[in-house]
């Protein structure tokens, strides 16, 4: 008899344990729920040292009972479609920060960790082993989604390669 109750107390205290892990990814995962929707605006990105601009799109969605951002995007020049990722951002509460796994349509992908930095903005990046660091900002505020991605190779020296501003597409 005392088996069965310890064997249903751990359960239960198992429960509880994640259910509050739940509620925690649900309260970090709600700072990032203004990105939902649907946005649009102008890009540029540096390949090879030449400028390109472009139009951006991105599809922003709150999935798995708010646990999850699913984001897609697109970017196009002249109708043309050129660049198109997907990617999913979770919550770690055991490292206390965002996961992302992103996925590219030519078939790279590159897990990431990010967070919210002092200035409150977004901040997400990813290790290029032997070569540096590439590093995003996102600016959310006054309804526009403001991006800019950088390549450092040694954490001093900084190389702007990606600027966006967005704008939410009202239905």
């Amino acid at each position: 008899m005392k088996i069965i109750f310890f064997s249903l107390l751990l359960i239960c205290a198992e429960q509880l344990e994640a259910q509050a892990t739940v509620e925690v990814q649900k309260a970090a995962m709600a700072d990032l729920f203004n990105m939902a929707g649907d946005w649009f605006g102008k890009a540029w990105y540096i390949n090879r040292e030449t400028r390109i601009d472009i139009h951006q799109t991105e599809h922003v969605e709150i999935k798995l009972d708010s646990t999850i951002l699913v984001i897609e995007g697109t970017g196009r020049v002249d109708g043309e479609v050129r660049f198109q990722a997907l990617a999913v951002i979770s919550y770690d509460i055991r490292n206390n920060v965002y996961r992302l796994q992103s996925y590219l349509a030519d078939g790279k992908s590159t897990s990431a960790t990010g967070y919210f930095n002092d200035d409150g903005l977004f901040e997400w990046g990813f290790d290029l082993p032997g070569q540096g660091h590439i590093s995003y900002k996102i600016d959310l505020s006054d309804n526009s989604w403001e991006e800019s991605g950088s390549f450092s190779p040694d954490t001093t020296h900084h190389y702007t390669f990606y600027g966006s501003i967005l704008t939410r597409k009202h239905n």
